[in-house]
């Protein structure tokens, strides 16, 4: 059955992924989009995207056929593009929403994808919902969506072939002073995972006194030397060593639909995506001026909630996932969303991660600041004081989810790892949070069949008696 996780649909290729399932999500897009608008409106519009996965362009290609037999307007990306790019391309036909061929951070064998609504948002879980639903009924009418080839579509004016890469990049030199960062002589190494932000990084600093190094720049959907495209510390073993052998200022990696960002700093050491959310919002907070609201996921790090205190802003909390932070970051007008994964949404631009707009402000806070990463999260500890992090991935069939979340509600401890709980939280799973500003959060993937616990704390030793405990407790 195709469901829509946290982060879109994704599947095994020829498995669960196949040609026809693709079709079918195609027409029942295609179907719940016409009935939401009704008789009499214009003909809807979408915007068709793919990264550099294997298969990726096809599968695309597919979904444009369906789109275009039930008089959707497409518009057609000519290449593998980042999923913000696509997503750009919506505001500036003035689209309905769009369809994109990723499966993020999963291994080779994967694909899948992602629906956004009119404002680049992620679709809502209602809208969703009604999408598998309508899925449903179709394979139990049976029968092949109807297809139109992309030519005879293009030329009954119902396909159009873009290229949405120039007007993305002119929207980031919009947001950030990309001549300033061009002549502040920074070398900077970008691994592009093989992905789609391939290429882009170079050319948007090209011509200046900064220097950037591109490494696993070629398209390769076997994502040779990583279990998958995601910016953690296990996949950036050879970033961290280019970064160390050329002197490097800092490391910036990008996932596979480059929504999402990985930091090294200049020894090498892995950035925690929890310091560089705290380091976002500090930047906009002190050294942008922007005012107002921060949004984080129920997993993010209680740094962005200590700067908010410090700067007079409010913070709202969210399920993990951007469909459920976009709608209260559009709401509040929020100055940026994060999340523990590494993915950053921001005022002004899209509501949805944006890993090439996140690694450019990172560079000019090193700009403005006059200083190394390493001295821009000195500043950031003086402000917030320590804390360490870590999530735990533990494999978990779907159907014992419900029994290990039970087994935590029913433990009905006052205290967790010798301090005392001071509230809990069933936003998104179960998180406990501590007297000492310490947390643990326990909660099944969207995406994954695994239950993940995650923690954070004043030392790496709390953090690990955290996650011990949070084991124990799972019986996993």
């Amino acid at each position: 059955m195709i469901q829509f996780g946290t982060d879109g649909w994704r599947g095994v290729i020829a498995e669960d992924f196949t040609f026809a399932a693709v079709r079918r999500v195609g027409e029942a897009l295609a179907l719940e989009l016409r009935e939401r608008l009704g008789a009499g409106e214009p003909r809807p519009a979408l915007v068709v995207g793919y990264d550099t996965r294997f298969g990726s362009a096809r599968f695309a290609d597919a979904v444009a056929e369906v789109l275009a037999a039930h008089d959707v307007h497409v518009y057609l990306c000519k290449g593998a593009v980042p999923s913000q790019g696509v997503s750009y391309s919506i505001v500036e036909h003035d689209a309905h929403g769009r369809v994109l061929v990723p499966a993020s951070h999963n291994p080779a064998s994967f694909n899948g994808l992602k629906v956004k609504g009119r404002s680049g948002a992620p679709a809502s879980f209602a809208f969703l919902r009604a999408l598998e639903a309508r899925i449903a009924g179709l394979e139990r009418a049976g029968g092949p969506p109807a297809r139109r080839g992309l030519d005879a579509a293009e030329d009954n004016d119902q396909l159009d072939r873009i290229a949405p890469l120039p007007d993305y990049q002119a929207r980031l030199g919009q947001l950030v002073n990309l001549d300033t960062l061009r002549h502040a002589g920074l070398t900077i190494v970008v691994d592009a995972m093989f992905g789609a932000g391939a290429g882009i990084m170079p050319k948007l600093l090209a011509d200046g006194t900064s220097k950037v190094i591109e490494i696993n720049g070629s398209v390769n959907p076997a994502f040779p030397g990583m279990r998958g495209p995601e910016p953690i510390a296990a996949n950036l073993t050879r970033l961290s060593r280019v970064v160390q052998d050329g002197d490097s200022s800092l490391g910036l990696a990008l996932d596979g639909d480059a929504d999402r960002i990985g930091v090294v700093g200049r020894g090498g050491e892995y950035v925690s995506a929890q310091t560089v959310f705290a380091l976002l919002a500090l930047y906009l907070l002190e050294l942008r001026g922007w005012s107002g609201p921060l949004v984080k996921s129920v997993n993010a790090t209680a740094m962005i909630d200590r700067l908010a205190r410090d700067f007079g802003v409010p913070v709202y909390e969210t399920p993990v996932g951007f469909t459920a932070m976009a709608p209260l970051m559009r709401e509040h007008d929020a100055i940026l969303a994060g999340e523990e994964s590494g993915g950053f949404a921001f005022r002004n631009h899209l509501p949805d991660r944006d890993g090439i707009l996140s690694g450019l402000f990172l560079l000019d806070l090193l700009v403005r600041r006059d200083t190394d990463l390493e001295g821009a999260i000195a500043a950031l500890r003086e402000r917030v004081g320590d804390w360490f992090y870590e999530r735990l991935d533990l494999p978990c069939p779907p159907d014992r989810c419900d029994e290990v979340l039970a087994r935590f509600a029913s433990a009905g401890s006052k205290r967790l790892a010798g301090v005392p709980i001071a509230r809990v939280l069933d936003t998104d799973g179960q998180k406990y949070v501590l007297e000492d500003g310490s947390w643990l959060l326990v909660r099944y993937s969207g995406t994954e069949p695994v239950l993940r616990l995650y923690a954070e704390a004043h030392s790496p030793e709390r953090v690990g008696e955290l996650l011990a405990r949070g084991r124990e407790l799972s019986g996993l």
